[in-house]
């Protein structure tokens, strides 16, 4: 006899039965409504401005969309083959925007490698899961991945390449750029290679890099292979080579460690000491060079020097930075190469270096110099400190200076403030019309606030054409100290209702890993600008990053 639980399942498997045929029924209405829903949004793209661009529009598009100059020379942007920015983000919205991207090789031309510090298998600070069992190993395994993709992707166009290592340990495993050809190199414009092995680049082809434009070099271990191989020639006759950037460009007092067709190039920054005798012999006949960065050597720290004066052909040079020694006992003794060459053309002129003190009587050699300068429109000074004495002693030579840029980082004592001299002395610099300020932390706490103000006040009431135009003022904020005092502050707003253009920048962000010394590259247009890729010169490790050094 049933019972009342089994009529239960009887009812139960009775609507079972019923249910099964509705749901297959709801289930084909579902992938019906998913298929109508898909087509829907491809009709509805068709009609929308976006799917009507034609591929050559989108593709210009595609190119404003990838990171600025400036932005590609920050650590956040370590390489340029990421998912989550440009060119890599498009080819992931849709099938369309992919072909396009993929079929682009512009989009691909420039590839950066930023490697910084590896997590070891050893840190405490990363999970365990995420260690590299082998560090060096995903280190090669992930640049010559980077490597191929971005070889496929450019296909037979030009490329640009950076690779820039900020290791604390320097790298010693096997070349990584060997995953790149011969007719890879061919098709290199712009190559910097930060950091890297003597050894690694005197394999490269010799004179293999005939498109070559821009070239950044850093290497390391000079010594223990420049006798094996001698100097570098991968590109001692790349015919296009204009701007170059190096580190160490002689060892062992004068051996050559690298070979240029130094005659054709416009743009030159050597970062380490170079002696007379290597100018003397290379750079005395430079007709295209118009941008110099030197750090002249040892041999030269005074005008009386022994080595014989000659007289160098720079006819174009319009733009200078010299690093000034100073050393024990002696002051300053300013570089040789300002009494080498004509410098009435130079129309920007850039001193760098420690405490800066003129002296009528001990450098009326230089003076002299400064007063040729017929052409001067720009005149930059980046020290630690500047006497009083030294800001009229220079200024009363250059009265056609219209930009004026100061850099100071620990000054001794408050009359030693620009401004403070300045005041006293209104007659100088009449045609001044852009004043930039790098402040570091040690001038904040001792900035002339109220000179300043006066110093603008002064200068808006000269005439329209000479009064100034534009005040730029760049800090480096820190923990310790308050930044919005004395730079935030409203006295400068009567001015701009005048017309003045006031900037504040905080530059500490921007300033990844390089030492005050350098930050004028930020700052001068005719580099950061033009050619921002020599910043990679200057950065200095290590580095670490959230992300880690590549995806």
């Amino acid at each position: 006899m049933p019972t009342e639980i089994d009529e239960c399942r009887e009812q139960l498997d009775t609507l079972h039965r019923q249910i099964q045929p509705l749901e297959a029924q709801l289930l084909g209405l579902k992938e019906q409504e998913r298929g109508l829903n898909k087509r829907l949004r491809k009709l509805v793209l068709k009609k929308s401005p976006i799917s009507r661009l034609t591929d050559d529009i989108l593709r210009e598009i595609f190119l404003q969309t990838l990171p600025s100059s400036r932005e590609r020379e920050l650590a956040c942007f370590s390489t340029s083959i990421r998912p989550g920015i440009s060119p890599m983000v498009l080819c992931r919205v849709c099938k369309e925007w992919k072909e396009v991207a993929e079929a682009y090789s512009p989009l691909w031309a420039t590839l950066r490698l930023f490697i910084i510090e590896m997590p070891g298998d050893d840190d405490p600070n990363v999970p365990e899961s995420t260690r590299p069992h082998n560090p060096l190993r995903a280190l090669e395994q992930g640049v010559a991945n980077c490597l191929r993709t971005w070889k496929r992707k450019t296909k037979a166009s030009s490329i640009q390449l950076q690779i820039i290592f900020l290791q604390r340990e320097l790298y010693r495993g096997p070349s990584l750029l060997g995953t790149l050809g011969p007719t890879d190199f061919q098709r290199i414009t712009k190559l910097s290679l930060c950091r890297v092995r003597y050894r690694d680049v005197s394999q490269l082809p010799r004179n293999g890099f005939p498109a070559l434009e821009d070239l950044i070099l850093t290497i390391y271990n000079v010594g223990d292979y420049r006798k094996k191989t001698g100097p570098i020639r991968a590109f001692e006759e790349s015919p296009l080579l204009k701007r170059v950037a190096v580190d160490e460009l002689v060892s062992g007092g004068f051996f050559p460690v690298l070979a240029l067709p130094w005659r054709q190039l416009s743009h030159l920054v050597l970062k380490s000491p170079i002696p007379t005798k290597f100018f003397n012999t290379h750079l005395s006949d430079c007709p295209h060079l118009s941008h110099l960065s030197v750090l002249p050597g040892y041999d030269s720290l005074s005008w009386g020097h022994s080595i014989p004066k000659q007289t160098w052909s720079w006819p174009n040079i319009t733009n200078i930075t010299i690093g000034v020694w100073e050393y024990a006992g002696a002051g300053f003794s300013f570089p040789f190469l300002l009494d080498a060459i004509n410098l009435k053309g130079l129309k920007s002129f850039r001193l760098v270096g420690g405490s800066f003190n003129l002296s009528r009587q001990s450098d009326q050699g230089f003076l002299e110099k400064v007063q040729s300068m017929k052409s001067l429109k720009s005149l930059s000074l980046c020290f630690i400190d500047i006497s009083q004495s030294t800001y009229p002693l220079l200024f009363d030579l250059t009265p056609e200076i219209t930009t004026l840029e100061i850099q100071l980082r620990t000054p001794e004592d408050r009359e030693n403030d620009p401004f403070v001299v300045l005041n006293r002395h209104p007659h100088l610099l009449p045609k001044l019309s852009t004043l930039v300020l790098e402040v570091q932390p040690g001038w904040i706490t001792m900035f002339e606030k109220k000179a300043f103000v006066t110093f603008v006040e002064q200068r808006m009431s000269y005439l329209p054409e000479t009064r100034l135009k534009r005040v730029v003022i760049r800090y480096a904020s820190t923990d310790r100290v308050d930044v919005d005092e004395p730079f935030h502050f409203r006295d400068l707003e009567e001015f701009e209702e005048e017309g003045l253009l006031v900037e504040f920048t905080d530059v500490r962000s921007e300033r990844f890993n390089l030492k005050d010394v350098w930050h004028w590259v930020n700052r001068d247009p005719d580099w950061a600008e033009a050619w921002p890729e020599v910043r990679n010169l200057f950065v200095e490790g290590p580095v670490y990053l959230r992300d880690g050094y590549i995806e």
